[in-house]
C-alpha cells in the first residue's frame, strides 16, 4: 500500500504546518528537538515496550498524548515495507494528524519490540539496485523519509539522500535519483568489477568497461555534482588505463565533497595509474587540504519542501539486545547527562582495518575542531582505547571487541559507535559485536547497519557527529547530521540527549504521566533445586497426547509431524533453564499452533490471548534453575516458534534448554 489521496494531503498539511512551526521556533529560540516535539511509539502487545516507552516518557516529560501505542505487528525483528506502512507508520502519522501533533513532532522514537529491519524489495518493482544499495533499510532511516516511503518511492536508496546531513562548503547539491538512474547507476558498477586473472569473463572486461563509462557518462549530465559518480567515473577510466582523465574526474569528486584519500590510495581499480606523477600528487593534495564543513544546524523538519522526522529505537531488549533494567538504565543515564559538559575525551581509533580506514580522512580534523572547543580529542592507533582517561565519545572500526576488557570508563550522554557489517543486526545468530556492546557499558546512544553495508562512509556517522554534538546538538540531531545515506542505519539510545545543550528545564505541568505499564509480580519466582539422582539432556520433551514423549533440539517445522492434517492433537512442551540474575524475563510467543496454557515452575502464568501474531508474557524470575511447560493444540505442519530472555531473547533449543529424559 502507498500514500492514498487521504495520506498525500495529510502529509501536505504537515509540510505547511512545520513551515510555520519552523519560524515560531526561531523567533521563540525553543530546542530544535525536545519532549513536545518528541512522539513516542509503543508495542503495546510488549511488557517490555510498554515499559522502557513508560520510563522514558516520565524521565523526559513527554505529554501523555505523545504515546502512540500499536497492537497486532506481524514481527518484532522484521517486516516487508507494505506491513510497515500499514502497520506501524500510516498508523503513526494518522495518529498525529488526529491529535494535532504534525506540525510540532521533530522526533519520532520507537520503543522495543517494534521490527528494526524493514525489506523495501516490494517498492522496486522488479527492479534491481546496485550491490551496495541492498533494499533492507532500519525503522528509524524509513522513518527519516516517511514521505517517500508512504508514496512507495525509493530514491533514498541512495549514499546522499539525506537532506540534513552537514554540508561541506562550495559542495553542490545533486539531483533525486530517478528509479531508472538507479538501475543503471547499479549495472554499471557491475560492469566495473575486474575479474580474477583465469576468469572466463576476462576477455569480455574490456568491452563490459566501455559499457559503464558509457552509463556513466550518461549519468553525468544529470548528477554531474554527485562524488560518488564521479568517484566511480575515474575508476572507469583509470581501469581502462585513461589516465589523465581519471585525475581529471577524481579531481572534480574532490571538489564536490570526495575527501576519502585512504580508500582512494587503497583502491585497486587506481592500480594501473597508482604511481603516476599526477595521481600521487592529488593523493597529497587531498592529504593537505583543510577541509570545511558547515557548523551544527537545529533540524527544522522540511527541506526542499518535503517532511522529513528525525528518528531512533530507544531500547532493543530481543535477539543480542539488553534486559529491560540495561535499557531503563541507559535512559536515565542519558536523560541525567542533558547539560553536563562531560570531561571526558574522544577518541578516534584508528587502525589498517577498513573499518576504520574509510572514515579516517576526517579524523584529524574533527579533533582538531572538538579541542577548539574546548572537548579534548585524540587520534589513537588501535581498536578501543585502552586503560585510558574516561571517555566522551568514541568512534571504532572493527568487527569484534569487548569494550568491559579495554578498561576506559563511559561517561554519561557518550556517543559509542562502531563501523562494521553487523552492527545493527540485532538477530540471535547474527554476526561481530552488536551496538549493544556502547549501550551496556554505558553509552547514550549507538548505531550500526541492518544488513552489509560495504564499508561505505555514507551509511555510518562521519567523524563529525561528535563535533555536531559538542556544539549542543541533540543525539538523534548530531547521528543525521553526519550520515548522508541513512536509510540502512538503525540508532539506538536517547534521541534526545544533549550533553552539551542548556541545562534542562523542570517538565511542564501534568508532562510524563502515562498510563501505568501491566502489572507483573513484584518479588521473582524461587528458582528450583535439581531433581536428584537424574541428569538432564539436552533439548525439550514434547509429549503428544497418546504418544511416548520425544526429545526435540529445536522447534522447526518437523515438530509435530506425529499429529494429525485434519484434527489437532493435544500436547505439551517442556523445558528446564537457568537465568543468571534476578529480572523480569519475556517470553515471546508466535507460530500457526494454539497455545492454551503456560506454566513456570508449576505455576499457572497469565497473560493476554488474542490474534495478535505474537504474543509477550513477562515473568519475573530469580536467578538459578527454572521449568516451563508449554501447553495446547496443533495439526500436522503447523509450527511454533519461542523466543526467551532477559538480556536479549534466543529460540526455546538445546543446550540452553534441557529436559529429564524418561
Amino acid at each position: 500500500m502507498t500514500a492514498g489521496p487521504r495520506m498525500s494531503r495529510m502529509l501536505g498539511r504537515m509540510v505547511f504546518s512545520c513551515l510555520a512551526g519552523v519560524c515560531a521556533m526561531e523567533a521563540g529560540g525553543m530546542p530544535s528537538a525536545d519532549a513536545v516535539r518528541t512522539v513516542v511509539v509503543v508495542n503495546a502487545d510488549s511488557w517490555a515496550s510498554v515499559c522502557i516507552a513508560d520510563e522514558y516518557m516520565r524521565l523526559r516529560g513527554i505529554p501523555p498524548d505523545h504515546r502512540i501505542a500499536l497492537s497486532g505487528i506481524g514481527s518484532f525483528e522484521r517486516l516487508p515495507v507494505a506491513d510497515f506502512r500499514t502497520q506501524i507508520l500510516g498508523p503513526v502519522l494518522e495518529q498525529m494528524e488526529a491529535r494535532g501533533l504534525a506540525e510540532t513532532t521533530h522526533v519520532i522514537a520507537y520503543s522495543a519490540d517494534l521490527p528494526t529491519s524493514i525489506d523495501v524489495s516490494g517498492d522496486l518493482k522488479g527492479r534491481e539496485t546496485a550491490r551496495i544499495l541492498a533494499p533492507q533499510a532500519s525503522i528509524n532511516g524509513l522513518t527519516f523519509f516517511a514521505a517517500a516511503v508512504m508514496a512507495g518511492e525509493t530514491w533514498y536508496l541512495a549514499l546522499d539522500a539525506n537532506p540534513y546531513a552537514g554540508k561541506f562548503p562550495g559542495q553542490r547539491r545533486d539531483r533525486r535519483w530517478k528509479p531508472e538512474e538507479q538501475q543503471q547507476m547499479a549495472q554499471a558498477l557491475e560492469w566495473l568489477k575486474k575479474p580474477s586473472p583465469g576468469d572466463p569473463s576476462e576477455g569480455e572486461f574490456a568491452q563490459k568497461l566501455a559499457q559503464a563509462a558509457a552509463v556513466l557518462d550518461g549519468l553525468r549530465a544529470r548528477h554531474g555534482q554527485s562524488p560518488v559518480l564521479l568517484y566511480n567515473i575515474a575508476c572507469c577510466h583509470a581501469l581502462a588505463g585513461r589516465s589523465a582523465d581519471a585525475v581529471a574526474a577524481l579531481r572534480e569528486a574532490v571538489a564536490n565533497g570526495w575527501h576519502d584519500v585512504a580508500t582512494t590510495r587503497a583502491d585497486k581499480d587506481f592500480a594501473a595509474i597508482h604511481d603516476t606523477p599526477e595521481f600521487t600528487a592529488l593523493l597529497d593534495e587531498m592529504g593537505r587540504a583543510r577541509i570545511e564543513v558547515q557548523p551544527h544546524v537545529p533540524f527544522a523538519g522540511v527541506y526542499d519542501g518535503k517532511r522529513y522526522w528525525l528518528s531512533a529505537v530507544l531500547a532493543c531488549t530481543s535477539g543480542r539486545g539488553l534486559s529491560v533494567e540495561e535499557s531503563l538504565a541507559a535512559l536515565r543515564r542519558s536523560a541525567a547527562a542533558d547539560g553536563t559538559r562531560p570531561a571526558g575525551t574522544v577518541y578516534y581509533m584508528k587502525n589498517g582495518d577498513v573499518r576504520s580506514t574509510t572514515r579516517e580522512w576526517a579524523f584529524a580534523d574533527a579533533a582538531g575542531r572538538l579541542n577548539a572547543l574546548g572537548v579534548k580529542a585524540v587520534v589513537q592507533d588501535g581498536v578501543l582505547p585502552q586503560k585510558q582517561p574516561p571517555t566522551a565519545g568514541v568512534m571504532v572500526g572493527a568487527a569484534g571487541f569487548n569494550w568491559g576488557e579495554c578498561g576506559t570508563e563511559i561517561l554519561p550522554g557518550a556517543i559509542g559507535e562502531h563501523l562494521t557489517s553487523c552492527g545493527g543486526m540485532m538477530g540471535e545468530f547474527d554476526g561481530q559485536t552488536p551496538l549493544t556492546e556502547f549501550l551496556r557499558h554505558g553509552a547514550a546512544g549507538a548505531a550500526g547497519t541492518v544488513t552489509e553495508p560495504y564499508a561505505l562512509q555514507g551509511k555510518f556517522p562521519n567523524a563529525y557527529v561528535h563535533w555536531f554534538y559538542a556544539q549542543g546538538a541533540s543525539l538523534a540531531e548530531a547521528f543525521y547530521e553526519s550520515v548522508t545515506g541513512p536509510y540502512q542505519l538503525l540508532i539506538v539510545g536517547d534521541p534526545l540527549c544533549r550533553p552539551w545543550g542548556p541545562a534542562p528545564e523542570p517538565p511542564a505541568a501534568g508532562a510524563g504521566t502515562p498510563p501505568p505499564a501491566r502489572t507483573v509480580p513484584p518479588a521473582p519466582r524461587p528458582a528450583l533445586a535439581a531433581p536428584e539422582g537424574v541428569a538432564f539432556a539436552d533439548g525439550l520433551a514434547l509429549h503428544i497426547a497418546g504418544q511416548a514423549p520425544v526429545a526435540v533440539a529445536k522447534l522447526d517445522g518437523a515438530l509435530f509431524a506425529a499429529c494429525g492434517e485434519t484434527e489437532a492433537c493435544a500436547f505439551e512442551l517442556e523445558g528446564w533453564f537457568d537465568v543468571e540474575a534476578d529480572a523480569v524475563h519475556q517470553f515471546q510467543v508466535g507460530g500457526s499452533a494454539r497455545i492454551n496454557g503456560l506454566a513456570v515452575d508449576g505455576q499457572v502464568v497469565v497473560w493476554r490471548r488474542g490474534e495478535a501474531p505474537w504474543a509477550f508474557v513477562p515473568v519475573s524470575l530469580a536467578k538459578g534453575l527454572h521449568r516451563v511447560v508449554f501447553s495446547g493444540t496443533a495439526r500436522r505442519g503447523q509450527t511454533l516458534d519461542i523466543r526467551f530472555g532477559g538480556a536479549g531473547t534466543r529460540r526455546l533449543a538445546a543446550p540452553h534448554f534441557r529436559h529429564l529424559p524418561p
